[in-house]
């Protein structure tokens, strides 16, 4: 099960961090994901918090409204929007977007050890090549996914 204390050091995210009840979805079901992502990567985090941008003022939800996950500065904990692309995929399947939620996870704790957004993608895009190199998922989706994430790329 997930940590679903409330987050002290970050006030604001603390209102928004998603309780079982209160998430409308099974909260099995995103621990689930998660669980299913964290065991792809070769490091978990500290912490992943699972955030409902539904009780998010207007202005964090714009700000926020292109990511599925982020951090804060100084806190080790992934926050993954429960809204977000790759948690839903990851809870309805196939597969395959169990690895993207895990490439999500992964760029942001490159964020968390220190890396900036080329960093994080250059650390993500290293963790799909490793995926298709151990024939962990399948080469032309894979191979597909990786080039837009390098689309995405910062120059």
């Amino acid at each position: 099960m997930l940590d679903r204390s409330v987050l002290a050091p970050v006030a604001l995210l603390s209102l928004l961090v998603c309780p079982p009840v209160a998430c409308g979805q099974s909260a099995h079901d995103m621990d689930e994901a998660v669980r299913r992502a964290l065991e792809l990567l070769p490091i978990r985090p500290a912490r992943v918090e699972i955030v409902d941008m539904a009780a998010a003022t207007k202005l964090l939800r714009d700000h926020l409204q292109h990511v599925d996950a982020f951090v804060t500065t100084g806190v080790r904990i992934v926050y993954l929007k429960k809204q977000g692309t790759s948690l839903q995929q990851a809870i309805k399947g196939p597969r395959f977007y169990e690895y993207v939620l895990a490439g999500t996870i992964w760029h942001e704790i490159a964020h968390i050890e220190g890396s900036d957004e080329r960093g994080a993608q250059r650390a993500e895009q290293q963790l799909w090549r490793t995926f298709m190199l151990q024939g962990r998922v399948e080469m032309v989706a894979a191979t597909r996914y990786l080039a837009l994430l390098s689309q995405q790329a910062p120059r």
